[in-house]
């Protein structure tokens, strides 16, 4: 039986995985990017406070915005920064922050 393989860590591939079982075929996680969080030390809030000196910020992932708006403690994103987002879901996390 084919055997397809979602390149996610587990829990986010889950709903993945539940839809290409339901349409008969077998799936697997299988990671191959492992997402850190930034941390919320004196380099992580360094981190984003240099978002101020910079023209873009580029957000691969929904977890990746969440993180950095949780650093700047809700403050508003730099006036003058442009915000670029892969994929819809990353927008719309965008859009919500």
């Amino acid at each position: 039986m084919l055997s397809l393989w979602v390149g996610r860590e587990e829990e986010a591939a889950a709903p993945w995985i539940a839809a290409i079982e339901a349409a008969g075929l077998q799936s697997r996680a299988c990671p191959l990017i492992s997402i850190e969080p930034l941390q919320p030390d004196a380099r992580g809030r360094e981190a984003v406070e240099r978002l101020e000196r910079y023209d873009w910020a580029f957000f691969t992932s929904a977890t990746a915005v969440r993180r950095c708006v949780e650093l700047r403690a809700s403050r508003p994103w730099p006036a003058a920064l442009g915000l670029a987002a892969v994929g819809p879901g990353t927008a719309a996390a965008l859009e919500e922050s």
